[in-house]
């Protein structure tokens, strides 16, 4: 269950990311395909299908719509659940299986809108 909670919050997060500076209504398209594709290049573990069921469970009822952050800024509790990752090595798991090292990129890449700096 905690991969399916690193993958809910990683695409909702790297979603902006990913596809910057996209309008609020392409973000449930985006998640969607996403969703329905199973795999995201950017995550330590691409594939993802088998959460796919979970993904959906939780997507479906938003409507797909971003659940970890708004208006293109990250929640706090998203910011909470980062931190976690990043210091899960701390929790006796690996921090790089949730991607530990790259929110930092991802979330300095969301602020300043340059994706290309990922």
């Amino acid at each position: 269950m905690k991969s399916v909670i690193a993958f809910l919050l990683a695409t909702v997060v790297t979603v902006p990311i990913t596809v910057p500076i996209i309008a609020q209504d392409a973000g449930p398209t985006t998640i969607r395909t996403l969703v329905e594709a199973g795999r995201d290049d950017d995550l330590r573990w691409p594939d993802f299908s088998d959460y796919r069921k979970h993904l959906v469970n939780f997507y479906e009822p938003l409507n797909y719509a971003f659940a970890w952050s708004r208006n293109g800024k990250v929640t706090p509790q998203s910011l909470a659940v980062i931190a976690l990752f990043e210091s899960a090595d701390v929790k006796g798991v690996n921090a790089v299986d949730y991607d530990g090292s790259r929110w930092g990129a991802r979330l300095q890449a969301l602020s300043t809108g340059h994706p290309d700096d990922i």
